[in-house]
């Protein structure tokens, strides 16, 4: 198989009619320039060069090329693979090691977009076939699972390390083993179909409480990558579920007390009790997040007192203040994004059109009532409480009824004065907390938008992975262990590339270099030939025109790699 990394296939309009050229990116004068390797002519000489001398049949199509490329090749250049290999050893499944399993399975979860895509689906549409030399319908989720089904937490934990060993020595800077972020993430909820009372996904649905498994994900990172290189998983509440996956969180937790210097990240609904219980108990720092209504005194600074910062390829601005929380000296930051404020406004105006509906649609029934429906205010009034239950819709949706012991009618209106003071002075921002007071106030708000961004990433990405217990293996601690370790490996490898790509001169987010590479694709023609060739098969393979943003990043793609 021939393979041009550099090369593009080029379609160009020349008086009405189009023609074909292999294009080669070179830099002139520092610039990108696109140099004509060879002019292939009309579509139709194309087809007549690629079946030329050959009585054999001919297939054409399109691939997913640049993400799966520069995923897969940053994890050998780390020798990603080979590290697990080392610590997994056995035979090969479908032609691959259990270290380029682990990996393509990590890929595919960080990469793929389409609900309930199978991996062997999947892989079909992409180049990774081609790169491996394997065939994707040898194995789908389920004979992926069965084949990584023994893989120990102690394993996986040992695995950790050893990236973890790797990545010290090969990052520039090194990676610190001196400040670590510990974030308890969030919790991970399975519920079985026949468990459910409906085909209704919320929890109120369930016919039993007991069905419920939940289990509470933390990681660990070093300060100074914030990459999530150690990782355990433990049932929540926290009762052993076998010895083995005792042994996953003892392991994890020698790790997270081995060092002084832990900084450790969680959400709290308010300033409460467990903030300061965990100062005292603890020798480490927290970073706690908490809603702006538990400090209401500082959503009214304005917005002209605020500093910006731009972080995570967006901008903040923030506020720093400090306040004795229990006795404890503490930093108390809040900080504010107006694409987040713009988000919550359009949450907001959401929902306050569907309660507006649901109220109407009680107010037909007052004015229509069926037979049987109560008109008495005690009824009502519980019926609007119902529907205005939680904050803001009780301060700024204002309800009149009409009628003593029975209600005849039911109007509804906004409170605009309230509704412009939560949107003006609450929304689009949040406070943390913390007794880090060597951090500053930017440093803080970076660590705890790291986790953020991890956390984002399983949320937005749980409905592609089709965790349900009744599958086969069915999930349990053990198998989501591994599942969630391949899905940070993702990441892993999503900000190894980030990274070497930084160094080359271009400084993007990990979404933004995901997107990019996502679109950029690579065709491939195959030739069947005649007995007289042995029936062997030619291939050329060409990457599709790019725009200009896709060279670019392409190219330092090729140069982090070192295959340019």
């Amino acid at each position: 198989m021939e393979l041009l990394l550099m090369a593009s296939l080029q379609r160009r309009k020349i008086k009405g009619k189009y023609y074909w050229y292999i294009v080669e990116s070179k830099r002139i004068n520092g610039k990108p320039v696109p140099i004509v390797v060879e002019y292939l002519g009309t579509t139709d000489s194309v087809i007549a060069r690629l079946t030329k001398d050959s009585a054999g049949s001919m297939s054409c199509r399109t691939y997913l090329h640049g993400s799966v490329f520069a995923f897969w090749n940053t994890a050998l250049k780390y020798n990603i693979p080979g590290i697990i290999d080392d610590i997994l050893p056995g035979r090969k499944r479908f032609g691959l090691t259990r270290g380029e399993l682990i990996v393509i399975d990590s890929i595919h979860k960080f990469l793929c977009n389409t609900e309930n895509m199978d991996i062997s689906s999947w892989l079909s549409t992409t180049t990774l076939p081609f790169i491996l030399n394997i065939k994707p319908g040898l194995f789908n989720n389920e004979s992926l699972s069965k084949a990584l089904s023994n893989i120990s937490p102690e394993s996986i934990y040992s695995i950790e390390k050893s990236l973890y060993n790797n990545f010290q020595s090969a990052l520039k800077p090194k990676v610190t083993n001196e400040e670590f972020i510990y974030g308890n993430l969030f919790k991970f909820i399975t519920i079985p179909q026949n468990a459910k009372s409906s085909n209704k996904t919320g929890l109120s649905d369930i016919k039993n409480m007991e069905h419920i498994k939940q289990y509470s994900i933390s990681v660990l990172m070093p300060r100074n990558y914030q990459i999530p290189f150690f990782s355990a998983v433990r049932k929540y509440p926290f009762e052993a579920e076998t010895s083995s996956s005792d042994s996953d969180f003892t392991a994890f937790s020698e790790k997270l007390y081995k060092y002084k210097n832990i900084t450790i990240l969680f959400d709290s609904t308010s300033v409460n009790n467990d903030i300061t219980e965990i100062i005292r108990k603890s020798n480490h720092k927290i970073i706690c997040s908490v809603p702006l209504t538990s400090l209401e005194d500082m959503a009214y600074i304005p917005l002209k007192n605020y500093k910006p910062a731009s972080l995570h390829n967006a901008l903040y601005y923030y506020h720093q203040a400090e306040k004795m929380i229990s006795g404890y000296k503490c930093n108390i930051i809040i900080y504010y994004n107006q694409k987040e404020h713009n988000k919550q406004i359009k949450k907001l105006n959401r929902e306050i059109e569907g309660k507006i509906e649901k109220l109407e649609d009680l107010r037909n029934k007052l004015l229509t009532p069926d037979p049987g429906f109560s008109l008495k205010r005690s009824k009502i009034e519980k019926e609007v409480e119902l529907i205005l239950n939680d904050y803001p819709f009780n301060k700024i949706i204002n309800v009149a009824l009409t009628g003593k012991q029975k209600i005849k009618d039911i109007q509804c209106s906004i409170n605009m004065k309230i509704y412009d003071e939560i949107i003006t002075y609450f929304y689009g921002k949040r406070v943390l907390i913390t007794n880090n007071i060597d951090w500053s106030p930017e440093e803080v708000l970076d660590a705890y938008l790291s986790q953020t961004k991890i956390s984002k990433y399983f949320k937005n990405r749980k409905k592609h992975w089709r965790i349900d217990p009744l599958k086969n293996p069915p999930w349990n601690l053990h198998s989501l262990r591994l599942h969630i370790f391949t899905c940070l490996l993702g990441i892993i490898i999503s900000e190894l590339l980030k990274i070497d790509i930084k160094e080359k001169g271009m400084d993007l987010a990990s979404e933004t270099i995901v997107n990019i590479l996502s679109n950029i694709y690579q065709t491939i023609l195959v030739t069947d030939s005649d007995a007289n060739n042995n029936n062997k098969k030619s291939e050329i393979s060409l990457i599709n025109e790019m725009s200009e943003s896709e060279k670019l990043l392409w190219d330092k793609v090729l140069e982090a790699l070192d295959m340019k």
